[in-house]
C-alpha cells in the first residue's frame, strides 16, 4: 500500500510520506510483538491530509484499538468469570473459549499454575486439552476446551491458558486468572474445638477452687502489679508486635497485620495454666487476665485506629465484641463456680484442687497435640520470617515483663506472673478477630503466607497495601 511514493505532490509531500512509512513500520513491529498475548487487534491509519508531522504520529498511534474482550474467556456453569473461588478438596469444571487458530493447524491448550509463593494451591485435570471447534457460547466460530480445577491448599494462585500449535509454538496466552482457594474446617476440627472448650471450663472450675475472694480483693487493693501488667499488655506489646511486623513483613501486609493483632490481644487461659505450672501467683494471673480482657474493649479498637491504616488502606472497621465478651465470661463464670464450690462443698473442692495440676498438664498436651494435627497445612506456609516472628513476640513479652517486675522490686512469684501474662497472648481471640475483620477478603484470614501480595492493590481488591 505504501511501497511507492504517490505521483501527485499535491496529495502528500515527500516528507509526510516518509513519516507515515516510518510510523506504520514501528506500529506493525509493536503489534507483532504483542500478537502472542493479544488476540483482538485492529490497525487503522487516517488518510486525511495534514501538514504537521507530529499530528501524523499522534493520529497514527491513537488509531490502534484493542478490544476489551479477553483473548481467552472462562465459563463456570455457563457464566463468564474473571476469577475463581474454590474450596480445598473440591473440584469445579471450567470451560474456556478462544478465537480459532489459522486453518489446518493442529492446536491444543496448556493450562499452567503460576503461584506467587511457589506452592501448589490447585491441581489441573487434565493440564493439556485438545482444541475443539464450538458455537455453544457465541455465533462466531470459536475453539473451546474443558478442564477440572481441584483445590489442594488454601491461598491465592494464578492460572494461564495458552493455545499452542502442534509444532510447539505459542499462538495465544491468556492473562493470569486469579484463583482463591478457601479452607474447609474438617469434622475433627469441630470436635477438637468443642472438647477444648469443655476442658478449659473444667480447668477454670478447678482454678476457682484454689482461689478465694479475699486473695482477689488483696490483689486489687495493691494495684501496682496489675497496673504493670496492664501497661505492658496494652501499650508495650502492641508497639513491639508492630515493630516486629514492620521489620519482617513490611512487604507482606497480612502477616504484619496478624502480628499487630496478636500483640494487641490480652492474656488468656494459656497464661493462667502456665502460671500454675511454673508456681506463679495464680490469684494475680487470673485477676490480671480479667482486667486485661476488660481493657481490651477500649485498647484494641484504639490501636487498630492508630496503626491499622498504616498496614491496610481502609483501616479496621469491625471487631468481634461478642466473641471478646464470651471469652471474658468464659474465665469469670467457671472461676465463680469453683469459688462457690470451695465455700459450699469443701470436700469436693479439695478433690478438685488435687486434680488441678493433672488437668492443666492434660489441657496443655491436648491443646498442643490436636492444634498441630488439625493445622498441619500451616507448616507448608512457614518461612524463616514466620518462625523468627513467632519466637520473638512471646520472648520479648517475657523479657519486658521480667525486667519491669524486677525494676519495681516485686516478689519473684509476681515477676514470673507478670512475664508470663505479658508474653502469652490470647491467640484464640486473635484468630477470631482476623477471621471477622478479613471475612470479606477470604482466604486472607486463614492464610499464613503472602496472600495479599498476589493481589492488585486497587479499589476493587483487598486493602492489603500501605495506608496513608
Amino acid at each position: 500500500m505504501l511501497s511507492t511514493p504517490p505521483e501527485s505532490s499535491t496529495t502528500m509531500d515527500l516528507r509526510e510520506y516518509w513519516v507515515r512509512v516510518t510510523v506504520t513500520a514501528a506500529v506493525l513491529v509493536a503489534v507483532g510483538a504483542e500478537a502472542p498475548r493479544i488476540l483482538h487487534i485492529s490497525l487503522h491509519i487516517n488518510q486525511t491530509r495534514v501538514t504537521d508531522a507530529n499530528t501524523v504520529v499522534k493520529e497514527t498511534m491513537t488509531a490502534i484499538t484493542m478490544a476489551e474482550e479477553e483473548a481467552i474467556n472462562l465459563f463456570v456453569n455457563h457464566t463468564q468469570v474473571t476469577d475463581i473461588s474454590i474450596s480445598e478438596g473440591k473440584s469445579i469444571s471450567i470451560i474456556f473459549i478462544a478465537d480459532p487458530p489459522p486453518p489446518h493447524t493442529n492446536t491444543y491448550f496448556l493450562i499452567e499454575e503460576h503461584s506467587p509463593d511457589g506452592l501448589h494451591h490447585v491441581m489441573v485435570v487434565p493440564a493439556v486439552v485438545i482444541a475443539k471447534a464450538s458455537k455453544n457460547f457465541t455465533t462466531e466460530p470459536k475453539v473451546m476446551g474443558k478442564f477440572n480445577l481441584v483445590g489442594t491448599l488454601l491461598g491465592f494462585t494464578n492460572i494461564t491458558i495458552s493455545l499452542l500449535s502442534g509444532k510447539g509454538g505459542t499462538l495465544l496466552t491468556s492473562r493470569p486468572y486469579t484463583i482463591k482457594v478457601q479452607r474447609i474446617h474438617s469434622f475433627i476440627e469441630k470436635i477438637f474445638s468443642r472438647c477444648l472448650l469443655a476442658i478449659t471450663t473444667i480447668v477454670y472450675v478447678n482454678m476457682g477452687c484454689t482461689l478465694d475472694t479475699a486473695g482477689v480483693i488483696n490483689t486489687l487493693r495493691k494495684p501496682l502489679t496489675p497496673a504493670i501488667g496492664l501497661f505492658l499488655q496494652h501499650l508495650v506489646m502492641p508497639m513491639v508486635s508492630y515493630g516486629i511486623g514492620y521489620v519482617l513483613f513490611r512487604e507482606e501486609p497480612a502477616l504484619w497485620f496478624g502480628m499487630l493483632i496478636v500483640g494487641s490481644c490480652p492474656g488468656g487461659g494459656g497464661s493462667n495454666t502456665w502460671t500454675h505450672l511454673m508456681n506463679g501467683a495464680l490469684h494475680l494471673s487470673v485477676t490480671m487476665t480479667f482486667i486485661s480482657m476488660v481493657a481490651a474493649f477500649i485498647a484494641l479498637p484504639l490501636w487498630f485506629y492508630l496503626l491499622g491504616d498504616t498496614i491496610f488502606q481502609y483501616g479496621i472497621k469491625l471487631l468481634p465484641y461478642g466473641e471478646m465478651a464470651g471469652l471474658m465470661f468464659g474465665i469469670v463464670l467457671p472461676c465463680a463456680v469453683g469459688i462457690s464450690i470451695s465455700h459450699l462443698l469443701p470436700r469436693i473442692a479439695n478433690l478438685l484442687r488435687s486434680l488441678l495440676t493433672p488437668a492443666v498438664v492434660f489441657f496443655v498436651l491436648f491443646a498442643t497435640t490436636l492444634s498441630v494435627v488439625t493445622n498441619l497445612y500451616i507448616f507448608e506456609l512457614f518461612t524463616w520470617k514466620v518462625a523468627v516472628a513467632g519466637m520473638a513476640l512471646p520472648w520479648a513479652g517475657f523479657g519486658f515483663g521480667a525486667a519491669a517486675g524486677l525494676v519495681c522490686r516485686r516478689p519473684w512469684q509476681e515477676v514470673m506472673t507478670i512475664a508470663i501474662e505479658s508474653g502469652i497472648q490470647n491467640t484464640g481471640l486473635a484468630i477470631s478477630i482476623i477471621k471477622v475483620v478479613l471475612e470479606g477478603w477470604s482466604p486472607v484470614g486463614d492464610d499464613s503466607g503472602d496472600s495479599c501480595g498476589s493481589l492488585n492493590l486497587n479499589t476493587a481488591s483487598p486493602p492489603c497495601g500501605p495506608g496513608n
